[in-house]
């Protein structure tokens, strides 16, 4: 079973069977009376019979589109094929290259930029594709040149042994010891039972060992270990591994590992299966296991969010929720907590967490409304001004904060207005939004950095005008920050600012109605919330739209879509020059 992030076709889950070629799910999966009417075999381009049995299947990482997935003729060693698909699901193709003759069940893994880059692990060699249909056999190596660029470096200990007894043959054996790298297109893993662990950095052509000490020998070929790779930024070469029901993590690509089982930092007793899913926060993928924490009996499921140091049981034996044999489990891609489970030919269990929100929406500015009427002073916020330049503050009728400048000094942090003591959460977004207008245009400059060591979390320069307008920002700091200042700038210019609003604030998945046609929106440094934003004038954005987003930007005049953007493959990005709903 693979769960892959939502592909064209809507499908984002994958189950095979000792009986059956394979399914795909979607949406549906949530009606209890819906069952896959189709395999894989009804969809094949050509008839493949007498394949009938699923053996392995794996995915390309960024065009889940194509999957590949290996059948057998019966559940025992007996020969194999390999099939993919380019379209989601709908076609089916057999390579022709994979000799079934000689090879028969074969564990595969697909490139995570590359759908034409294969590997098949089988008890006569390993096996990689070349751009196409046609199968070689891999070599081992002492020296392991990559074919794209990865951040690490290779020490290569010695030439792989890709040859022998690898794999389980029967189609009831879970253990999966290949993967791809989820970042890097060019990069595969191999657990030999004999306990060395391999890389290669071209597509599967050429092996080395990188580690012969820190993982065990594999005792039993039916136990159900798994080797996964973890997706995105800042976790490159992040491996986790399950053998002998023990936990194994490496943070460099398999160079070193952590047994987390015998580790005092973590609290793992037992793991029989193991995968990942959709984390629920942005820091790392969520960590699934079937097994046993911290001394409780019995075996469940738990979820891991700060990267297996702590676990949450996520299930309940009393509630009747298991059924055969968990063999396999997968974390949906799309949906944060949903985990999927096989059950021994009774179907795929899956389950969904309830996951409560902890963004309170919380005011961290205070007095940023200025509804103190016709005040001498601004209160809770600091006049400053440095230099000769001079500057004094009050709140007019209209409850507007005034900024009326003697001398304008010859820098905008001459003349600074600020509030001191804000605090905000890693991992959380926060939304800065101003009303401003000047007597004439104007630069002025929004700051929010640490009070202390000067880290700053945001600095844009604004163009004030005759007219009000309404500025907003989202950012995603990745630190906790209880030292705050927030700074309007103004220095430099004589012609008084008017405030209407300062707030500062958290900004929750749903609150997009907070930017509703405001003049300008900046979206920085995070990775971007679905919706639709607009804005009457302009959006500036450096952020990232990722996990199968969807997003547009609509702008009156400017879309700039600064360095750093990044949109990811699989999602959907619009941006459109049209004004407001």
């Amino acid at each position: 079973m693979i769960a892959f992030p939502e592909n064209t076709e809507g499908y984002f889950l994958m189950a095979g069977s000792g009986d059956h070629s394979g399914f795909m799910f979607d949406a549906d999966i949530t009606n209890v009376d819906s069952f896959a009417t189709f395999d894989i075999a009804d969809r094949a381009t050509t008839d493949i019979s007498p394949l009938k049995k699923s053996a392995s299947m794996d995915f390309c990482e960024t065009q889940s589109d194509n999957i590949v997935v290996c059948i057998t003729e019966e559940w025992e060693d007996s020969p194999g094929g390999i099939l993919t698909t380019t379209d989601g699901g709908i076609n089916w193709e057999l390579k022709d290259g994979y000799d079934s003759n000689v090879y028969n069940k074969s564990i595969i893994a697909m490139s995570s930029d590359d759908p034409d880059n294969i590997i098949a692990l089988n008890n006569n060699h390993m096996l990689y594709t070349d751009n196409g249909d046609n199968f070689y056999e891999a070599s081992g190596t002492t020296s392991n040149n990559p074919s794209c660029t990865i951040p690490y470096t290779i020490n290569c200990l010695g030439a792989s042994d890709l040859a022998g007894t690898n794999i389980n043959e029967s189609v009831f054996g879970a253990y999966r010891n290949i993967t791809a790298d989820k970042n890097y297109g060019c990069v595969f893993y191999y657990y030999d039972w004999d306990k060395t662990f391999s890389i290669s950095t071209n597509g599967g052509e050429s092996w080395c060992i990188v580690n012969d000490s820190d993982l065990p020998v594999s005792g039993d070929q039916w136990s159900k270990s798994r080797l996964i790779s973890i997706p995105g930024a800042n976790h490159e070469g992040h491996l986790w591994i399950n053998i002998n029901n023990d936990l194994y993590h490496s943070t460099d690509a398999g160079a070193t590992w952590i047994n987390c089982t015998t580790s005092n930092n973590y609290s793992v007793n037992k793991v029989k299966a193991l995968s990942f899913g959709k984390g629920m926060n942005a820091t790392y993928e969520a960590i699934y296991i079937y097994g046993s924490i911290d001394g409780e009996p019995g075996d469940f499921f738990y979820r891991s969010d700060d990267n297996g140091i702590t676990w949450l049981r996520i299930n309940d034996h009393s509630e009747n929720e298991l059924w055969g044999d968990n063999k396999i489990i997968a974390g949906d891609r799309v949906i944060a907590g949903r985990l999927y489970a096989t059950a021994s030919g009774q179907g795929v269990l899956f389950g969904d967490s309830d996951i409560t929100s902890t963004c309170d929406n919380s005011e961290k500015t205070t007095k940023g409304e200025f509804d103190d009427i016709n005040s001498p002073t601004i209160p809770d916020w600091t006049v400053s001004d440095i230099n000769g330049a001079t500057m004094t503050g009050s709140i007019n009728n209209w409850t507007k904060a005034v900024l009326e400048i003697g001398s304008a000094g010859n820098n905008d942090f001459d003349l600074q207005l600020w509030q001191d003591d804000l605090t905000m959460e890693a991992d959380q977004v926060y939304l800065i939004q101003l009303d401003l207008r000047s007597d004439d245009t104007r630069q002025a400059t929004i700051k929010l950095r640490n009070k202390s060591n000067g880290t700053t979390y945001l600095e844009r320069e604004l163009t004030i005008e005759d007219t009000a307008q309404e500025y907003a920002f989202l950012i995603k700091p990745d630190v906790l920050d209880d030292d705050l200042r927030l700074t309007l700038m103004v220095g430099g210019n004589a012609s008084t600012v008017y405030v209407d609003h300062i707030r500062f604030k958290e900004y929750c998945d749903g609150d997009v109605t907070e930017l509703e046609c405001l003049d300008f929106i900046t979206l920085d440094n995070h990775n971007i919330l679905s919706d639709t934003y607009s804005a009457k004038t302009e959006i500036q954005s450096n952020g990232n739209i990722v996990n199968n987003q969807d997003v547009d930007y609509h702008a009156g005049e400017t879309i700039l879509l600064e360095a750093g953007f990044e949109v990811q493959q699989g999602v959907s990005f619009s941006a459109e020059i049209i004004g407001c709903p």
